[in-house]
Order: structure tokens, then sequence, then C-alpha cells
């Protein structure tokens, strides 16, 4: 007979079996179809049926996340196959991304590695502190550590909006003013996003737990205020696109992003020492997993790619939201206690399983509104990254460890 809490412990350590499962057919897929060891490079896109696209332009943030993964996956396994992949990224950002002349990091390169667009999008700035800082966690390398603080100056100096705070999007390649700010092609053009902050966010968290510096820490902290006071609005949802004043511009809404700052806010907050600014993190936390279980999750499975003010849009589903989501109410669970959250993940993972993996080890980019696979969508290219994926499942192991302690 068991109890609860033994009902509880075996649906975790099964997820968490399965899980480590999942984690090695989609880091092998890697391994296997995406670094080229030989050459000490990798390839930028892989189509949905396999086929390698040897000519295919490489994006900055395919290389640091690709970077990121395995300096992760080495802290976590100590395998050296993990660090060595690691190298090779490292060396081939420090090569050919790392601009010489005005510094920070370019946006795209061909496949020969020469650059073909120098913007310098904070977004892809941060993910150069979030991957540089992980590469010294794993490898000890003092250099990394200069590199992320390289940028972190960059960032400061270029893309803080000194007046009214936060960062702006984009600037072009010697950081003076740029007409298109974008993102990508989907994104609205505004000077700030909800995106590029979380991203910053996430590598500022990242710096200061590493190196304890009370001014990224501060800095830190003035990101997490703004996502309190600024980003986040009246009703739950974090706002996307803002103008320099900090007016939002558009209604949509963004799930994915909605849990993924559940848990990134709850992340930074642990390197703060101020309790005020720890207890209104939670609680926006908790804010945050529980509008999405009423409004994000799709009765046919899954979580829901984006709405606006009048409900969600019953369109696709993409893979990195739901991985987010399981993460993010793993979170939920911890800081609550609330079975619920377990079951909702335990959902979202079983609609993964079921939907997302394709043959050959990665997950398909999205399903469509009858949750099949659109197969005309890379599965490794310049957004489609093992960061996501492997980042969850490390998260999950993790933290059922630490249930179960």
């Amino acid at each position: 007979m068991f109890y609860k809490g033994d009902k509880m412990r075996r649906k975790l350590e099964n997820l968490k079996k399965e899980i480590l499962e999942e984690f090695n057919r989609v880091i092998s897929f890697w391994m296997e179809n995406v670094i080229d060891y030989k050459n000490r490079d990798f390839i930028g896109k892989i189509k949905a049926d396999g086929t390698k696209e040897m000519q295919s332009e490489k994006s900055l943030i395919l290389a640091t996340r690709i970077l990121w993964t395995f300096s992760k996956c080495y802290q976590r396994f100590k395998e050296n196959k993990y660090l060595e992949t690691a190298d090779i990224l490292y060396e081939y950002i420090k090569n050919n991304f790392v601009d010489k002349e005005y510094g920070g990091l370019y946006w795209m390169l061909d496949y020969n590695g020469n650059v073909i667009d120098s913007t310098k999008k904070f977004y892809g700035q941060s993910f150069g502190i979030y991957s540089f800082v992980e590469y010294a966690k794993a490898s000890g390398n003092k250099q990394a550590v200069a590199d992320a603080y390289e940028i972190f100056d960059i960032i400061e100096k270029y893309g803080k909006d000194k007046e009214n705070g936060g960062y702006i999007e984009s600037a072009s390649r010697d950081f003076s003013f740029i007409k298109d700010m974008r993102l990508s092609e989907r994104d609205m053009n505004a000077p700030k996003s909800m995106n590029t902050h979380l991203h910053i966010l996430e590598a500022y968290s990242n710096l200061a737990n590493f190196t304890k510096d009370e001014k990224v820490i501060k800095v830190l902290e003035e990101i997490i205020e703004i996502f309190l006071d600024k980003i986040m609005q009246k009703n739950g949802h974090s706002g996307l696109f803002f103008d320099m004043k900090w007016n939002l511009l558009s209604d949509l809404i963004s799930y994915g992003h909605d849990i993924e700052t559940s848990w990134l806010l709850k992340e930074a907050v642990e390197n703060s020492n101020d309790k005020d600014l720890k207890e209104k993190v939670i609680l926006s936390s908790i804010n945050l997993a529980e509008v999405s279980t009423k409004e994000a999750i799709d009765k046919k499975g899954g979580i829901l790619y984006e709405g606006a003010s009048k409900g969600p849009f019953k369109t696709k589903k993409e893979w990195w939201m739901q991985v987010e989501a399981m993460v993010g109410y793993m979170n939920a669970y911890q800081m609550t206690d609330k079975e619920i959250y377990i079951d909702k993940l335990l959902n979202i993972w079983k609609f993964c399983k079921e939907k997302f993996r394709t043959p050959y080890g990665e997950w398909y980019y999205f399903v469509d509104e009858k949750n099949e696979p659109v197969k005309e969508r890379e599965i490794a290219g310049p957004w489609k990254c093992p960061y996501h994926s492997i980042r969850a499942f490390l998260e999950i192991m993790e933290r059922i460890e630490k249930v179960f302690i």
C-alpha cells in the first residue's frame, strides 16, 4: 500500500527515468548529426527528414546554445565527449563570431564562417554571456569569464536605456542606431521586448551566480524590478513589445514565454540578497504558472502557442514551450507543494512523447492545430537548438532529486 508521498515519489522517479532516456536520444542526435568533430565545425541546418543542409547559414543563437548545452551536460555527467564538443563550439565562436574591430558577436555567418549579418542584437549578445559562463564552469577556462565580462560591458554601454531603464533590441555593427530592431521577421519592430529582457536576465543571472560580483548582482536586480514593474501586466501575463518609455504596443500573449519567465525569474532572484524582492518574485512566479494552467493548456494536449486579450489562438504548438512548461510546473510544485502542477507536467510530457518525437532523435519544430507534425520546418537550425529541451531535461532531473533529499 502506498501513501500519498509514495505515489508522488513513484511518479517523479519514473519521470526522471524517462527524461534521462529522452536526454540520451536528443543529445546523441546533436553529436552524431550536427557536430563535425574532424573539422571542428558544425552544420547550420537539418531538415525534418534528416537531410543535412551543408551550405546553410550558421546563427549565433545556434552556436551559443550548443556551447551552453554541452558545457552544462559535462558538469552533470562528467563525460569527456561533452567537454570536447563544448571546446569545439567555444573555439568556433571565438574565431568566427567575435567582431575583433568593434567588439561583440555577429548575428549570422554563412556555411564557411563568413559574416552575412553583422547586426549586434542584444538578445544574441546575452547568449554569448550565458554560454561563455557555462563553458567557464565546465572547463575552468578563465578567458571565457573575461569574454563574458566583455560582452556584459558592451550591453551596459550600448544596449542600456539609461533614461527609462531596460535595454533596446539591436544596434548596427559599430553599435550605432539601426532602424529595423526586430529580433526576427515575425516580431514587431519595437525598441524593447520582453524576450530580449528575459534572456539578458538569464545571462546576468548565470554571471552573477558564478562570480558573485556585486556589480552584476545590482544590475540583475534592476532587471528583475523591470519585469515586476514594467513587463508584467494586470492580466497576469507579460507584455511582449514596448516603446522606449515602456508603453505596451501589443496585446499579444506568449504562453511559452510566460511559463519560462515564471521559473527564470525565480532562479535569478536567488542570486539577490533582497528578501522583499524574493517575496515579490515568488508571488509573480506562482501567478504566471497559475494563469497558464487556466488559459494555455489545450484540451487536446500541450501548451498553445500564443493568444491575445480575447483569449488563446487555437493554432500550432512549438516544441520549446512544451518543455519550458514542464520546468515551470515543476518549479511551481516546489514553491507550492500542489500536486496539480505535477499532473500538468506529466500530461505535457505524455503529449510530447506522442506528438513531437522524430525518428532521428530530435523533436519536430511544431505541430499544427490537429496536433500533426509540420515537416516543412527544420529539426536543427538557426532557432531550433538543443538548449530548451536539454536544459529542461537537466532541470527536471535535478529538481526531482532535490525534492527527495
